[in-house]
Parts: structure tokens; C-alpha cells; sequence
């Protein structure tokens, strides 16, 4: 079978999921791992404390390269502040 040096090709295929894409595409634009989600995520944010933390949860509702599922992902971070050293005193 001889190759198209063509870098367009007529793409009529088929998908993992068993979906057709036809039309003049790019056969590198055409993702092999592609994950599409939607979700929330929540931020709390604690200045006074120097502390951040937050919650995110996606709904995955269509994956192409592996079965779809939810994702939860949290996290927490603090700031360790370093004191500034105090200003030399002003001699007359």
C-alpha cells in the first residue's frame, strides 16, 4: 500500500469509541489521549494563617483512550513566612 506524501489526508476512521471523523483533517491534530470533564472546585484561602487548601471534582464525560470515571484531587499548602531583618538604626 503506498503511503500519502499528502500531509492532509481524507480521514474517514474510527475512533475507540467507535465515533467517525471525516473530512479533510490533519492527522496530527487528531488527539490520541484526549479526556473531556466538568466539575467544581472549591478555594480556602487563610492569609492570617498562612494556609490554602482546595477540593476539585470532574465528571469525565467522554475519554478516548481509557474507560471514562470521576476524578477528586485535593491539596493544602501553608506559607512558612521569614521575618524581614529589622532596619539598621539611624545614627545622627
Amino acid at each position: 500500500m503506498a503511503r500519502d506524501p499528502s500531509p492532509f489526508r481524507l480521514a474517514s476512521r474510527t475512533v475507540g469509541t467507535g465515533e467517525s471523523l471525516t473530512g479533510l483533517v490533519r492527522e496530527r491534530s487528531i488527539p490520541f489521549y484526549s479526556v473531556h470533564a466538568v466539575g467544581a472546585q472549591a478555594n480556602i484561602i487563610l492569609p492570617a494563617k498562612g494556609l490554602s487548601g482546595f477540593f476539585k471534582y470532574d465528571d469525565e464525560y467522554q475519554a478516548l483512550a481509557r474507560p471514562e470515571g470521576r476524578t477528586i484531587v485535593f491539596g493544602f499548602a501553608r506559607t512558612m513566612r521569614i521575618p524581614k531583618p529589622a532596619a539598621p538604626a539611624a545614627t545622627p
